[in-house]
């Protein structure tokens, strides 16, 4: 709590502040006026009208249809250096599998990297209900309280001392017990999808930070700003929670246009904009049996060259029509295992999808993408739309968790296992279901725990 004291010390003295928020479709602003009726567009307003001495601007880096793994990637792109105070939101987009490690691993790295930042920014967790809690009780797709990663999610906000604010907690007792009369209705308004809270929800959500900040405003008031507070602020980060855990270096995120500064070869592919201006879904596209996408990169490593391989990751569009497989393959110099991914799954959302790979070291790797023949939905179309790289630097006892336990990371919470899932192919053995290796990268719609069957359904598009 130390930082946001200091941030809100700062508004009181009149000094500029940069608010950031990072998460899914929920906080880009879908289902409303973006920029000016969601949350965050919400309650810099607000900020900037209570603190009239105070400069307070607002960015939103929030990308649709991404989860935080997305994010711990690409940070650089999405948040300013110099950010004072920074919400993140990944509960939705996180899915519901609280067993999966590798999963908390990931997002307690992109909080570090947030809070390591120049400034020493306050963070607070904003975390939102996820797919079918507000559902009504008797759908069959309803969601328990308890499904979540939010509760997981929220030890980090006790470990690293940051403020963690719950929609869940706000407003289930009402809403799904009736209390007052009131049902989810009340919070969301007449959602199409019951995941995407129209205006009052954004409101109420803009609420719930304003009146945690007014609380600490009011802490600070009884308790004003001390040597104490000082040193807390400005101190080093503990390590991390979780054994080696360290936050990785990143070295590159291309997707959307930029991806084609990678791109050294793309017959029978092309690039375009299957969304519209306002939120684009750029990447590569084919439906040619045989077409070869071939990506170049330099994965030698700046650091700890020993650990011998590069953290590189494809970003591709699963769905549930239409979409066929493709065989992901490295040459020029650098190895990984050959790889095939299936676009298609049976969930009725589509999807960008975050295909892990560990190449060796090459100043000119080649990926190649190519598509093929096989298709279980009966058709061809593959999507690439990025690719991204890090270094890892984990050591020690828990290295074997930086290749062997991400390769079996499901980010749908198993909701894919079985049922002809793809098996993905590693040497003679195939390992693990739902493409293996694969980070789902699932929106706030879709936020990796949409469901199929009747009633609302959660789409990224």
């Amino acid at each position: 709590m130390h930082r946001l004291r200091r941030v809100l010390r700062d508004l009181q003295s009149g000094k500029q502040i940069k608010l950031g928020v990072l998460g899914g479709s929920i906080s880009w602003g879908s289902a409303v006026e973006r920029g000016t009726d969601d949350w965050f567009a919400l309650l810099t307003a607000h900020l900037a009208a209570a603190f009239p001495a105070a400069n307070v601007t607002g960015r939103n880096g929030c990308v649709p249809a991404t989860p935080s793994s997305f994010m711990n990637m690409c940070l650089e792109q999405y948040l300013d250096e110099d950010v004072d105070l920074v919400f993140l939101e990944y509960a939705v987009n996180d899915g519901w599998d609280t067993h999966n490690v590798m999963k908390r691993k990931i997002y307690e790295r992109l909080l570090r990297k947030v809070l390591s930042k120049p400034k020493h920014p306050a963070v607070i967790l904003v975390q939102l209900p996820t797919v079918g809690m507000a559902y009504s009780s008797s759908h069959k797709d309803k969601t328990p309280f308890y499904k979540t990663v939010e509760d997981t999610y929220g030890s980090f906000a006790a470990y690293y001392d940051t403020p963690y604010l719950s929609m869940r907690n706000a407003i289930w007792r009402l809403a799904e017990h009736h209390h007052y009369q009131m049902n989810f209705t009340h919070f969301y308004g007449m959602s199409y999808d019951f995941v995407h809270p129209l205006e009052q929800g954004h409101r109420l959500i803009a609420d719930m930070v304003l009146f945690a900040m007014q609380q600490a405003l009011l802490d600070l008031q009884l308790h004003p700003w001390s040597v104490w507070d000082e040193e807390e602020a400005a101190a080093a980060l503990p390590k991390p929670m979780y054994y080696g855990n360290w936050e990785e270096v990143n070295r590159l995120c291309t997707h959307g246009k930029a991806f084609e500064a990678v791109v050294t070869q793309s017959k029978g592919w092309q690039m375009v904009n299957e969304g519209d201006e306002i939120k684009p879904k750029f990447g590569y596209v084919t439906t040619q049996v045989g077409a070869e996408l071939v990506i170049t990169l330099n994965t030698t490593r700046r650091s700890a060259p020993e650990l011998q391989r590069m953290n590189v990751q494809l970003a591709y569009l699963r769905s549930y029509t239409g979409l066929g497989m493709a065989l992901v393959k490295c040459s020029g110099g650098c190895e990984c295992q050959d790889t095939l991914v299936d676009g298609h799954h049976e969930l009725r959302q589509s999807t960008i999808f975050l295909l892990r790979l560990y190449p060796t070291q090459a100043p000119a790797c080649r990926i190649s993408v190519t598509v093929q023949s096989e298709s279980r939905s009966g058709g061809h179309k593959f999507k690439v739309t990025g690719v991204m790289a890090n270094e890892f630097r984990s050591r020690g006892e828990h290295q074997h968790d930086e290749h062997e336990e991400l390769n079996k990371e499901e980010w749908l919470g198993g909701v894919n296992k079985g049922k002809g899932e793809l098996k993905e192919r590693w040497g003679k053995a195939a390992a693990g279901a739902s493409a293996a290796g694969s980070t789902s990268s699932s929106s706030s719609s879709g936020s990796g725990s949409s469901k199929s069957g009747s009633g609302p359904k959660a789409s990224t598009d």
